[in-house]
């Protein structure tokens, strides 16, 4: 079974702070981290392999700050991880960052199962994993907790 996991990098939100005078919210400098409900997909991606073989690929849109959150889901036990990064799409809205993403999925290959944690905790949107199911017309089914069977047909 070849499972794809929609993966982010996210600031660590304990780093994160407010500056009360100019009402804006202080994003960290530093690499941040997998998204914790993207973790949570990628664990259950490589219980799947467990069980079923195959591979775990992650694929994640951003920058080259990316790349340690990439290296964090090897170390989980993924064995391959891509990033898609270019500047000029820095400022994509989540329906664009779908259709980047589902192009990446395309240029992989074949998967049987793309998974994505419910959404991203610096945004909240929940709105990607949509974005590439319709663009991919895979059927989606959303805050999925736990796979208990899994057939290929």
């Amino acid at each position: 079974m070849n499972i794809a996991v929609l993966i982010k990098q996210v600031p660590e939100i304990d780093l994160v702070k407010v500056d009360e005078a100019a009402g804006e919210v202080v994003l960290p400098s530093g690499p941040g981290v997998v998204n914790p409900f993207d973790e949570y997909a990628v664990e259950e991606a490589l219980r799947l392999k467990e069980a079923h073989g195959g591979k775990v690929s992650v694929i994640s849109f951003g920058s080259e700050r990316t790349e340690s959150a990439l290296r964090a889901c090897l170390a989980l036990g993924v064995d391959e991880a891509i990033l898609i990064s270019d500047p000029i799409f820095e400022k994509s809205d989540p329906q664009a960052v779908g259709k980047i993403l589902s192009a990446g999925l395309k240029k992989l290959g074949e998967f049987d199962l793309v998974l994505a944690g419910k959404q991203a905790i610096d945004d909240d949107s929940a709105q990607v994993p949509a974005a590439v199911a319709g663009v991919l017309d895979l059927p989606q089914v959303m805050f999925v907790k736990k796979f208990d069977s899994v057939e290929n047909d």
